[in-house]
């Protein structure tokens, strides 16, 4: 109602990492979803209830031990409602994007009014919403599939980027025991996009394992030094890579 009355666009914010700004408009009533982020559990459909705002952080420290989720963004910081806004993928090619995962939404829209939407419930909405920037609407909830927590156990090489469909189709895709895979390729002067770090994660079947409490992420201050030197030349791009490998 103020947005209306004030003549004022609105954007939407999770944790505001929106690649280049583009979500964001000048001067605009911003409606931020962090608060917003409650989570629930049917175990025996394994549907994860989460509101938008809510950060895979939070839904991987709610479903530990037992259940994780099938496909989340790069890393774990971004909220639910911004990973569908640009409908991002996880490391699992069987998944493949969130889309693929998501049971149903519920969307509020421009005139306030909010709609159930799945594929089979307004459908053309939902196929807009995901991916869709918030343009269409602002997600409030959604119904996510979530699966068993597994044992992996990781394995990586470095291979040439031309190597990799050959690797990809004859190493990968029929291998069910491979369940996620990513691979990242060399920002190094002597090597740049040629050369890759592929690295897969093969389940392990071990039903008596202890899984461990989820921890947190690490010397945070020494990757962004590592980072931002590479910023300033060749030579410190080289180390980076050379670390890496």
């Amino acid at each position: 109602m103020l947005a209306k009355n004030e003549d004022l666009k609105v954007s939407i914010a999770g944790v505001k990492h929106s690649m280049g700004g583009h979500a964001f408009y000048k001067n605009a009533l911003i409606l931020d979803m962090t608060k917003f982020n409650q989570i629930t559990l049917n175990e025996q459909n394994k549907i994860l209830h989460v509101q938008s705002g809510a950060t895979w952080h939070d839904i991987q420290n709610f479903l530990h031990p037992k259940f994780a989720v099938k496909a989340m963004q790069s890393t774990d910081i971004f909220t639910v409602g911004g990973s569908i806004s640009v409908n991002a993928h996880g490391m699992d090619h069987h998944a493949g994007a969130i889309a693929r995962t998501i049971r149903s939404m519920r969307v509020m829209l421009q005139d306030g009014s909010v709609k159930n939407v799945s594929r089979t419930e307004n459908p053309e909405l939902f196929s807009l919403v995901i991916g869709g920037y918030g343009l269409f609407g602002i997600v409030l909830d959604i119904d996510l599939e979530v699966t068993e927590n597994v044992v992996y156990k990781s394995e990586r090489k470095i291979i040439d980027y031309k190597e990799f469909p050959e690797v990809f189709s004859k190493e990968i895709e029929n291998d069910d025991s491979i369940e996620l895979f990513y691979g990242h390729l060399s920002t190094a002067p002597q090597s740049f996009l040629e050369e890759m770090i592929l690295y897969t994660y093969k389940k392990v079947d071990t039903p008596d394992a202890k899984i461990p409490p989820l921890g947190e992420v690490s010397s945070i201050k020494l990757r962004r030094l590592i980072f931002n030197l590479a910023k300033q030349g060749s030579i410190p791009m080289r180390l980076k890579w050379f670390a890496e490998k």
